[in-house]
């Protein structure tokens, strides 16, 4: 988690969805950085030559490191597709994986990243960047909220959403964003 505190992107190698049957099965020396999220059907496993084995499920977002090299089982079967984000920045971390607590708003990030890269406008570097940072803001509050029950998680949702919505507004208090979930202050 600090490390994806203090990322920061140099460059945006590109943004895409892999098509199930489409992807590589062997990497060898990654050239950058890969967030990638799986799309409903996907079940792959990433087994890196260190050792490290990586079981990805449906939904699931994991992190991919530079240099790293590894063989992907079930990449070129019917397995389902995912979204990838490849990216240069200078942080070292090891393969890991989560499960977005809201997954829609996390395919969602991966969508824009993919249209904006797609159509290549001016500003389409600028908001892959911003997608990218606010998927390691997703990828940091999900590993922070994993000890919140979901049950509980869910009641205040509409106000942690208002927050991460409206965070530069002066008029949220304590009381509205109670009101928003249905609870006292």
């Amino acid at each position: 988690k600090d490390v994806l505190i203090n990322v920061s992107v140099k460059d945006v190698l590109f943004a895409i969805y892999v098509a199930p049957k489409t992807g590589k099965t062997y990497h060898n020396n990654r050239p950058s950085h890969g967030l990638v999220l799986n799309d409903d059907n996907s079940y792959k496993t990433y087994c890196f030559t260190d050792g490290t084995v990586l079981k990805t499920l449906p939904n699931d977002l994991y992190y991919l490191p530079k240099g790293s090299s590894y063989k992907v089982i079930g990449a070129d079967s019917d397995f389902g597709g995912c979204y990838a984000i490849n990216f240069d920045a200078d942080f070292i971390c090891q393969p890991f994986k989560i499960k977005p607590r809201d997954k829609v708003g996390a395919l969602r990030d991966f969508c824009l990243a993919e249209k904006s890269y797609r159509l290549n406008q001016d500003n389409s570097l600028l908001t892959i960047k911003k997608v990218i940072y606010d998927i390691l803001i997703r990828i940091v509050n999900d590993i922070d909220a994993k000890y919140t029950p979901n049950s509980k998680l869910e009641v205040i949702l509409p106000a942690i959403k208002k927050l991460e919505e409206d965070f530069n507004q002066n008029d949220i208090t304590v009381s509205s964003l109670a009101s928003l979930s249905g609870v006292s202050e």
